[in-house]
């Protein structure tokens, strides 16, 4: 199964491929093993493409910033799915890495237009 364990991460990294279980949604290793959560990512897409038509016509200091927001929900809900489909090591750091990309690009966003601190501030309490 080519994408459960992808050639570049099977060949260097096997222990990535192994089979994801110790939750109780996944009771087998089939595709469709969590059919309500892997289509309950479709709301992140969904999420990103209407936020991404809202910021289209909008101008602002923080551009950047709601883009990569909106870029990183779109990741989220790939990188979701990819686990609540797969379940293998290497989905679920597709899952959780950009939850927490977002998660911080968020906080640095709040941070930045309403207490407007400054990045040095931002960056301790990020870490």
């Amino acid at each position: 199964m080519p994408i459960a364990c992808p050639s570049l991460i099977g060949s260097s990294y096997p222990e990535l491929c192994a089979a994801v279980d110790h939750y109780c949604e996944r009771t087998s290793s089939a595709l469709d093993a969590e059919p309500i959560n892997a289509l309950t990512n479709a709301a992140f897409l969904i999420g990103a493409c209407i936020a991404w038509r809202i910021r289209s016509g909008r101008r602002g200091s923080e551009g950047r910033l709601v883009i990569a927001l909106i870029l990183t929900m779109a990741l989220v809900g790939l990188g979701s799915f990819l686990f609540h489909t797969v379940a293998t090591r290497w989905t679920e750091w597709a899952d959780v890495l950009p939850i927490m990309l977002f998660m911080l690009l968020y906080l640095w966003l709040v941070l930045t237009t309403f207490f407007d601190w400054p990045p040095w501030l931002k960056l301790i309490v990020l870490a």
